[in-house]
C-alpha cells in the first residue's frame, strides 16, 4: 500500500473516532467538565501532539534518521484539533506548544528524553483512542 492510500485510511478511522466523540459527547449530559470544554482540551491536546511530533521528527532530521512516521503523526494530530476546533486555533496551539518543547529541552533534542516522558504515552493515547482522552476531560473535576 502506498503513503497516500495509508493516509487516508488512518484520516478516515480518526475521523470516525471524531465523530464517535461528538456524538458521545453531545449525549451525555452530567460531567464535571461541559461538552464544549472537553472537546476544547482535547483539541489541545491533539495540537501539543502535533508539536511533540513535528519536534520529535525535526530531532530525527537532524540526525539524518528517518523521519517520515514521526511527521505523519504530527499531521494528524493537527488534522485531529482541526476536526474539533480550527485551522487558525490549531495553528496558534501548535505554535506555543512548539515554543514550550523547545524551551523544556533547551533547544536541545539530545533531551528528548523530557519530552517522551512527558508527552509520549498521551500523545499515543490521544491518536489511538481519543475517547479515552475525551472522557478524561469530561470526568475532569
Amino acid at each position: 500500500m502506498n503513503f497516500a492510500r495509508k493516509a487516508i485510511i488512518i484520516i478516515g478511522e480518526i475521523m470516525k473516532k471524531l465523530l464517535t466523540i461528538c456524538l458521545c459527547t453531545f449525549s451525555v449530559l452530567s460531567h464535571a467538565y461541559s461538552s464544549e470544554r472537553a472537546i476544547a482540551n482535547l483539541s489541545s491536546d491533539y495540537a501539543t501532539c502535533a508539536a511533540y511530533y513535528l519536534f520529535m521528527a525535526k530531532g530525527l532530521e537532524a540526525s539524518d534518521s528517518d523521519s517520515s512516521q514521526l511527521t505523519r503523526m504530527g499531521i494528524l494530530a493537527f488534522e485531529g484539533a482541526v476536526m474539533l476546533s480550527n485551522k487558525k486555533v490549531t495553528k496558534s496551539r501548535v505554535k506555543l506548544s512548539y515554543q514550550q518543547l523547545v524551551e523544556e529541552t533547551g533547544s536541545n533534542f539530545s533531551n528528548s528524553a523530557i519530552l517522551i516522558e512527558k508527552y509520549g504515552l498521551i500523545c499515543k493515547s490521544v491518536l489511538e483512542n481519543p475517547e479515552t482522552r475525551l472522557n478524561y476531560w469530561l470526568n475532569k473535576k
